[in-house]
């Protein structure tokens, strides 16, 4: 009888341990690649580094995985840029100097298991005379911001065109 409750007392031990790594969250995480492209075709890593994921865009993932109000319907189909460099905040919910008539479908594909990528940007002929500080990543609407990012000044003209690769990776 002792080891028949000493071998379940040690089969609970192990079940408890699963429990507890299983309970460990998911963690979100976001990076970013910004890539240059002049008239030639030659294409330049300008900028790459993690970002934030703001509290609206983990609000934006409890709902959709509980469908627990109508903001689980909504998905990251915008970028949007702006030119201020004020430093990126959990609370914030909108860029600080958002250039809203310039905002940009994004294009999804999945580079790995658990990941996400959203990719947009502007060509020669678009986005021009602005110099952009800060990226950030928003719903259909436009009006949820679910990541944003401040990046080093890049000065946008019409001799290049800008890429943005942006990656929510889940673990």
């Amino acid at each position: 009888m002792k080891a028949l409750f000493g071998r379940l007392f040690q089969d609970l031990l192990v079940a408890a341990s699963r429990l507890r790594r299983c309970s460990d969250g998911i963690k979100v995480t976001g990076s970013v690649k910004v890539y240059m492209t002049d008239f030639s075709g030659f294409r330049t890593l300008a900028y790459a580094n993690k970002n934030l994921v703001v509290t609206t865009g983990l609000n934006t993932l409890r709902d959709a995985i509980s469908g627990g109000t109508t903001d689980a319907l909504r998905t990251i189909e915008k970028m949007a840029f702006g030119t201020d460099a004020t430093a990126a905040a959990a609370g914030q919910t909108d860029l600080v100097a958002r250039v809203g008539s310039i905002d940009r479908t994004v294009a999804v594909d999945y580079p790995t298991d658990g990941a996400v990528r959203f990719t947009a940007g502007h060509t020669s002929a678009q986005g021009n005379g602005f110099t952009f500080r800060e990226l950030g990543l928003f719903d259909t609407a436009g009006t949820r911001m679910f990541s944003r990012l401040v990046i080093p000044d890049v000065a946008k003209t019409s001799a290049v065109s800008m890429t943005i690769e942006w990656t929510i990776s889940f673990s």
